[in-house]
């Protein structure tokens, strides 16, 4: 997998702090933590925002794989 980061778009100044402090702990087990200090609305977006970056990463191994697969049909192509 390359290392191409993760955009996500049209985010509220909230929304992005919330991700910035995310990206900032250091395992799960520390998300969780935080997510149990947050009000229930709060939890509900940082789940919304950390299934939105998995939704990227995901997309991106995607493309990627079929990037690989089309070139192996390229290059096998009679």
């Amino acid at each position: 997998m390359n290392n191409k980061s993760i955009t996500l778009t049209n985010l509220t100044p909230y929304q992005v702090e919330m991700l910035d402090h995310m990206w900032n702990l250091e395992s799960m087990q520390e998300v969780e933590e935080w997510q149990s200090t947050l009000r229930p609305r709060d939890r509900v977006m940082s789940d919304t925002l950390m299934r939105m970056v998995l939704q990227e990463v995901v997309e991106d191994l995607v493309v990627e794989d079929l990037g690989l697969a089309r070139e192996y049909l390229t290059r096998f192509r009679l």
